[in-house]
């Protein structure tokens, strides 16, 4: 972590930049002035300093509030550590340095922390005293570094030489204040300067300025900027006591970086209300760094984080982002590399089937019986039915999407090709992806393995979405049951009440999301690929990397929708009270569903199954052929569907409308909380 923070310490030092491309500050200083103003009403003296420090040295400032000089509570913690750490580079200390508390040290106190709760005597070295003075706010922690550093006087002359006249050192921590210099003080001002000293290593070696920063990084103590802002994203130092609460820090999105203190004072209400219009000043800077107007650049500082944070846990990430409402708005982050895919591939004999039914190839509505043998284990519902079982290659499709049933992804294969399915793949100029062989195979099968990236697999989405590869009416249908997906471990974890359609895959050492968000006005396709490196088991990888692909997805998804509205799809008028014209996305109900607890397959285990199933049971018309009523074409043609299991009329933009619908309340109650 060090060594990313301090690549992009001298990155930013190294070429000026403006934090936030044609960013208006004043309209950040009046934003912030409206919190500070609904901060008054409530009882709340709040004042807000803001510093550019992507800018260089002399970066821009804004300041909101009466900058009064507050009592500190741990935010003076920081100007502790700067003398500690100037110690360090002078030679007088070291972070090995072993000290021993004893038994019954006046130190030893109360209030925040863990060290109090050890036996003593203890000896512990200085580097851990800083750890838990700084991410757990340990009081004891403190005090026993405030005698390391010299006392109260080492450390208020330190902070002079700087400059800085309003920090003051002038108790221990849950020791009694003495009028009239024995308390604690701050100034937001200052303590933003002192950040943007420290970060810039103006005052501090740069290891220890990296130092610094990355023990903010690992704050735990997540009431006020921690609230709002991502992790990745933050490093900090917070501080409250009876009657004020503070949080001071760096908003860390490369190239846009910026230093923010929040103080507050106030008197008889909860310390609750004060945080929230801490965490309000968070929100209006961290919005202002992130939302730009420039969608590619504004995603790429927000998802490079994630990105480099998952490879120092030995996760590789590939992410794909493409705006489906501009023709250029396409992104490619991490690893290039291709991936198992998983369950993803899924998706391309997806699109196969689809073309197929429109080219009259395949009868979407035609019957087709699974035999025994059909039968692969992994995720899916068809290995529970009782064999032969009798469906729909409809039905059949939808499963291999809604649950990622493995047999009916093969009995698809058989009915498309995989040939059939590669040429696709070819037509779309696709050079990585590769559906190879079937799922679950197992040992008995030496094919090449499938395989995707993140630019292909983004490619593949566009295609289905917005190209000239499916008609508008087999887009709907393929959303519609994407946005059915009940593996809910990766994007659905995070994201389950908002619109998105979206295929998961995961097997030995990968776990990935794919699919759309269909945020309105901003619509998007988003690819999440990781690899868990050294994964013993299935089960790890699941538990390390799945987290990764919820965070990442649930910040581009956060980030669409803190988007200013835009121009996106017609949502239909208020539907008349006859239910027959409701515009409905409906669940097809031919055979059972059931919903899986994932995609589970044997640990270590490519999904893709040996052998090839023979012909349907006699007696049952090939999927080929065109079934009753279909006309040959499946029901996919023309400007309009019909879902067979209800036979309701589904208008072609019906689907993506009805989701831009239900989220568009929520979406617009979201963007009024965050800019409250």
């Amino acid at each position: 972590m060090a060594v990313a923070v301090g690549a992009v310490t001298v990155a930013a030092a190294a070429t000026p930049v403006t934090a936030v491309p044609g960013g208006d500050w004043e309209a950040l200083r009046a934003d912030l002035d409206a919190v500070v103003e609904e901060a008054a009403t409530a009882g709340v003296t709040l004042s807000v300093s803001v510093t550019d420090l992507a800018g260089g040295d002399d970066g821009t400032t804004v300041q909101s509030g009466e900058d009064a000089r507050l009592k500190a509570a741990s935010i003076i913690k920081l100007a502790l550590l700067a003398t500690l750490m100037a110690d360090v580079d002078a030679g007088e200390l070291s972070l090995d340095q072993v000290v021993t508390i004893p038994a019954g040290d006046p130190n030893i106190v109360g209030g925040s922390g863990t060290l109090r709760d050890r036996t003593f005597p203890l000896d512990i070295t200085v580097r851990e005293l800083a750890e838990l003075m700084v991410q757990v706010s340990d009081n004891t922690a403190t005090n026993v570094l405030i005698d390391v550093a010299g006392g109260f006087d080492a450390v208020n002359d330190h902070v002079r030489d700087l400059g800085l006249e309003d920090l003051h050192l002038g108790r221990k921590m849950i020791h009694p204040a003495s009028p009239p210099l024995g308390e604690n003080y701050i100034t937001a001002a200052e303590t933003t300067e002192l950040i943007a000293l420290i970060w810039h290593g103006q005052i501090l070696s740069p290891t220890s300025s990296e130092y610094i920063v990355d023990l903010m990084r690992g704050q735990l103590v997540d009431t006020k900027y921690g609230a709002v802002i991502p992790r990745p994203h933050l490093a900090n130092k917070t501080g409250e006591l009876a009657d004020v609460s503070h949080d001071a820090g760096i908003i860390l999105l490369p190239g846009r970086e910026i230093a923010l203190t929040t103080t507050t004072s106030f008197g008889s209400i909860p310390r609750a209300e004060a945080d929230a219009f801490v965490q309000e000043t968070a929100q209006v800077v961290y919005d202002f760094a992130r939302i730009t107007g420039d969608t590619t650049a504004d995603l790429t500082a927000i998802v490079e984080p994630y990105i480099a944070q998952a490879a120092e846990n030995g996760i590789r990430v590939a992410v794909g982002y493409s705006d489906l409402t501009a023709e250029d708005g396409r992104l490619l982050l991490g690893s290039p590399e291709p991936y198992n895919p998983a369950s993803v591939i899924k998706l391309s004999l997806l699109a196969t089937v689809m073309r197929q039914a429109e080219r009259g190839l395949l009868d979407l509505d035609a019957p087709i019986t699974i035999s025994p043998y059909m039968v692969v284990g992994g995720s899916g519902t068809l290995q529970n039915e009782e064999m032969p079982f009798t469906t729909t290659v409809r039905e059949v499709a939808r499963r291999m999407v809604v649950v990622s049933d493995n047999t009916a992804t093969n009995v698809l294969l058989y009915y498309t090709g995989i040939p059939t399915t590669q040429a696709l793949l070819d037509d779309l100029g696709l050079e990585v992806m590769r559906f190879n062989r079937q799922m679950f195979p197992g040992d008995l099968i030496d094919s090449p393995p499938n395989v995707i990236d993140a630019a292909d697999t983004l490619t593949l989405l566009e295609e289905m979405y917005r190209g000239d590869l499916l008609t508008t009416a087999s887009r709907d249908q393929i959303l519609t049951w994407m946005s059915q997906q009940e593996v809910d471990t990766k994007f659905g974890a995070v994201l389950g009440d908002k619109p998105i359609a979206h295929k998961t895959g995961e097997t030995g050492n990968v776990t990935h999301d794919t699919g759309y968000f269909l945020v309105p006005g901003h619509e998007s396709a988003v690819v999440v690929l990781t690899e868990v490196t050294d994964s013993p088991s299935f089960e790890e990888t699941q538990r390390i990397g799945n987290p990764v692909v919820q965070d990442i997805g649930l910040a581009i998804y956060d980030y669409l929708d803190a988007l200013p509205d835009a121009d996106g799809p017609t949502v239909p008028e208020e539907p008349s009270e006859e239910p027959s014209e409701q515009p409905t996305t409906v669940v097809p109900t031919a055979g059972p569903t059931g919903a899986p607890s994932g995609e589970p397959t044997a640990p270590g285990t490519d999904p893709t199954t040996p052998g090839t199933p023979s012909t349907t049971s006699p007696g049952s018309p090939a999927p080929g052929a065109p079934g009753p009523g279909a006309g040959g074409t499946g029901g996919t043609g023309g400007s309009g569907s019909t879902l067979p299991s209800t036979g309701v009329p589904v208008a072609a933009a019906a689907v993506p409308a009805l989701l831009l619908a239900a989220a568009g309340a929520l979406a617009a109650r979201r963007r009024q909380t965050a800019s409250r």
